[in-house]
């Protein structure tokens, strides 16, 4: 008798201590020059930084921010509270070569920049190379945000375009980059 009463508490012990769920929060990205969640900014902007919100319907889910210095555009998309971005497709460039396929769909899966966050984020940076691109490109920006309750849990999600002029069927704005090394010095100087 003993023995059993030993054997059925050591079995609802292992029920009770061995079977709870243990919650991990989700730890932030990182990027090498990006300060705890991945933003960071050109050392020196050329011109001014363009503005737009992350949308579904008339409801704004964040903000995007477009710049850039002589080598890359930086966009910085930035979530509102209790929002996370999940993943991120974005196409820089002539918004007639936007990738389509039949009937106008546009091919998000061949958008050259990618990116999956595997540990949610609030903010982020993407860059885009700038050798090759015209000085006014056409950006489409496709996200998927999840909702995460306090305790890092996903509860929600839904997809969102930057905001912009209907493009195929998605949206796109223009961004016409800064330009950089012109020094008011010289430019005052030559009159």
């Amino acid at each position: 008798m003993k023995t059993r009463f030993i054997f059925t508490l050591s079995i609802l012990a292992l029920f009770v201590f061995g079977c709870q769920k243990e919650t991990i929060l989700p730890e932030n990205n990182t990027m090498s020059q990006g300060s705890q969640e991945g933003v960071y900014r050109p050392t020196q902007q050329c011109g001014a930084s363009a503005f737009t919100t992350l949308k579904n319907g008339s409801n704004d889910f964040g903000t995007v921010e477009i710049l850039n210095d002589d080598e890359q555009v930086y966009i910085i998309s930035s979530m509102n509270q209790d929002w996370f971005l999940a993943d991120v497709k974005i196409y820089v460039g002539d918004p007639n070569n936007i990738p389509r396929g039949n009937g106008g769909v546009i091919r998000l899966e061949e958008f050259p920049v990618q990116f999956i966050h595997q540990n949610r984020v609030g903010e982020y940076t993407y860059t885009v190379n700038t050798s090759g691109m015209g000085a006014c490109v056409g950006v489409t920006m496709q996200a998927r945000a999840v909702q995460m309750d306090m305790m890092g849990v996903e509860i929600g999600s839904i997809d969102l375009w930057a905001d912009g002029t209907p493009t195929l069927d998605g949206f796109s704005f223009q961004y016409c980059k800064g330009v950089c090394n012109v020094s008011t010095m010289q430019t005052l100087s030559t009159f």
